[in-house]
């Protein structure tokens, strides 16, 4: 059973306790056709994020992004140099982020250039209305429940 890097500790020894093997993700993994999960990316803590390769390009699946736009952006350009990121979907981690950060990771943002943004929990109300003002209907505010088309 893959588990993230680091649960050794505490996800692998719950699924030894049941008689099965625990396998720590250390590299890109590829388990379906186009879908990947990166090698873990420090934070902290350690982070992986999930790509999914379509034809209008990559789309980033992140759980907090606690590594940061930055590095995480750079591990995943580092194996899909040509491909261009189509949209990046989760958490951002600028719930508390100091506004000199969270305008920093705009400037990110506009480097990327993805055609959805779809911050979520730990986003930060500051963070996706100053995205929304600088890079307008590319930023799209989802809550439970709702349907998004990629």
């Amino acid at each position: 059973i893959l588990i993230p890097f680091d649960s050794m500790k505490s996800i692998g020894r719950i699924i030894k306790n049941n008689g099965l093997v625990p396998i720590e993700i250390l590299d890109w993994l590829n388990p379906w056709p186009q879908v990947y999960v990166t090698p873990p990316v420090y934070g902290p803590p350690w982070e992986h994020f999930l790509v999914i390769n379509t034809p209008r390009g990559l789309i980033v699946f992140s759980g907090c992004m606690h590594p940061g736009l930055r590095k995480t952006i750079n591990v995943i350009k580092e194996k899909f140099s040509k491909k261009k990121i189509y949209a990046l979907i989760g958490g951002f981690h600028l719930e508390n982020a100091l506004e000199s950060y969270i305008e920093n990771t705009i400037r990110e943002l506009l480097k990327v250039n993805p055609e959805k943004i779809i911050p979520l929990h730990c986003s930060g109300s500051l963070f996706i209305n100053r995205a929304r003002s600088v890079l307008g209907n590319k930023v799209v505010e989802v809550k439970v429940g709702n349907t998004i088309s990629l």
